[in-house]
């Protein structure tokens, strides 16, 4: 390797690696779209490239531009286009060095390996569901109740995008969103960014401007190491090396007495009632003072609500924020304002939430108002739309259902979102309702996600039969992904150490791939 020091070569051999690994999948792209499907000419060509490569890594361009598809000769050579490797890179191998760069080069553009790889199959899309299922099913988290109801709804995500799988999911669990609300139009936009920064990925531009983000963060790193100055430490002074304080004086000092919360002295805990300084010399600094914890007081930090009075907790319950329906509440309003009237109609009091008598149906609200000046009291009303179900009993909310769906796609948990609206002074529903909601809405989407699953394939059937080809025949890749990483059950367990496993089979026919930045690596 072209390097001065022993760190640099170590280096510049790892760059080699990974410039090779993208030089030959690289000529294996631009061979099989040269070659249009023809495998035998695909192999016949690919066999003569290996010696090309070999060759222009020595900067002998003489049959690179009949053998290769990616080096153009000295007009254009490779390493002008490479990411890791500096433009006068340059290799002078001996005959046995060859060898062994051969031996690597047919790992990937060997006869055998071109055999096993003739139909251009991989585990890229199989990898991209992973991750989209990751969201989903974080590895921080264990939803051994909603496992299956998830990973269907990630699928549902990576078939058909983030706003159509939502409103395809909702529409199926009885929560539609309305058509031409903001809610719509936010979803749509959100699919339309999807779309487009899918096809913004495939372009050349885009492929270009990645190339050079990267070179230029190999170029900046080269440069940092070699500028990599040696910082020194700085040495703790020494504490007294003459052991032990045995015979030593000890005198009291100065006290303060201090009288703290429950919650900070437990803090400072550590702290004796009565402390006694030793000096190394046997002396006491000047005027020094120590402290003495006293009986801790009461913390007042949370309020305690049972010492409130009636009139303060409706007037805090005034203070919060609710999610209500817009024609409900403008409903229940009206109707409350004709009938005050109607019955009190020399009464000049205002209405108001009757928040003593509200009832909370999961994220909405069964609610009344009442007349501060007199004892008027409306009816109950419901301010949610209601899904219609075959059971006896309370009809479920459909934002209940809707905000599951959402769940569902996302790597948050029924505590999270509960957190996310106390944080907003929203009264939030309780755990144990959201996972009754959560149980019944994955059974839903699961139903769902597997008829789709059911068309996608009756819909490859149509392709192929349209292509000439056998129906039955459809290209997959697979690829599993696990809860736990799979090192952790070194010398535990001859299994796989997951607590749960999705594996994924991904059709291979189309060019319909999922977009998900974090299979790059830039």
């Amino acid at each position: 390797m072209p390097a001065r020091t022993k760190k640099q070569r170590e280096d510049l051999i790892g760059r080699f690696a990974l410039d090779l690994s993208q030089r030959c999948h690289a000529e294996y792209k631009s061979a099989l779209k040269h070659c249009d499907g023809n495998f035998q000419t695909f192999k016949r060509k690919l066999s003569h490239t290996v010696d090309a490569i070999i060759l222009c890594y020595q900067s002998k361009h003489c049959i690179c531009k009949r053998n290769s598809f990616v080096c153009k000769g000295i007009e254009d050579p490779w390493i002008n286009k490479s990411i890791y490797l500096p433009k006068t890179f340059k290799l002078n191998l001996t005959l046995k060095q060859q060898s062994e760069l051969r031996k690597c080069i047919n790992y990937r553009l060997g006869p055998k390996e071109l055999e096993r790889t003739k139909l251009g199959t991989n585990t890229q899309k199989s990898e991209c569901v992973n991750r989209i299922i990751r969201r989903s099913l974080p590895r921080s988290n264990t939803f051994s109740k909603n496992f299956q109801g998830r990973a269907n709804s990630a699928v549902s995500s990576a078939n058909h995008g983030p706003g159509e799988s939502v409103m395809a999911l909702c529409l199926s669990v009885g929560a539609p969103v309305t058509a031409g609300s903001k809610v719509h139009t936010h979803l749509q936009q959100e699919q339309k960014i999807y779309e487009n920064h899918k096809q913004y990925k495939k372009l050349a531009k885009y492929m270009k401007n990645r190339k050079q983000k990267a070179k230029a963060k190999f170029d900046l790193y080269s440069k940092n190491q070699e500028k990599k100055g040696h910082f020194s430490t700085l040495k703790q002074p020494d504490s007294n090396r003459n052991g032990s304080s045995k015979g030593l004086k000890v005198k009291d000092v100065k006290r303060t007495y201090l009288r703290l919360k429950k919650t900070t002295q437990k803090k400072v805990n550590c702290i004796p009632r009565s402390v006694q300084l030793v000096a190394a010399n046997n002396e006491l600094p000047e005027n020094f003072e120590t402290t003495v914890l006293l009986r801790p007081k009461q913390d007042s930090s949370f309020l305690d609500c049972k010492s409130m009075t009636a009139e303060n907790i409706i007037r805090a319950e005034q203070d919060t924020y609710r999610l209500v329906h817009l024609q409900k509440s403008s409903e229940m309003w009206n109707e409350s304002f004709r009938q005050h009237l109607s019955k009190r109609p020399t009464c000049k009091g205002n209405l108001q939430w009757n928040t003593h008598k509200e009832e909370q149906r999961g994220f909405v609200w069964r609610a009344t108002l009442n007349c501060d000046n007199c004892n008027f009291i409306s009816k109950k009303y419901k301010l949610y739309k209601e899904v219609q179900t075959t059971k006896k009993g309370p009809k479920p909310a459909a934002i209940n259902y809707g905000m599951q769906v959402g769940l569902s796609q996302v790597s948050m948990g029924s505590s999270g979102l509960r957190k996310i609206l106390l944080s907003g002074n929203i009264p939030a529903p309780s755990t144990k309702g959201m996972q009754n909601s959560a149980n019944k809405v994955n059974e839903k989407i699961e139903i769902q996600n597997v008829a789709d699953m059911a068309d996608i394939r009756t819909e490859l059937k149509t392709i192929n039969k349209m292509r000439g080809h056998p129906e039955s025949h459809i290209d997959v890749e697979g690829d599993g992904c696990y809860n736990n990483p799979l090192y952790s059950g070194i010398g535990k367990t001859p299994f796989q150490p997951a607590t749960q496993s999705c594996y994924v089979v991904v059709e291979n026919m189309t060019d319909k791939k999922a977009s998900n930045q974090s299979c790059h690596k830039k």
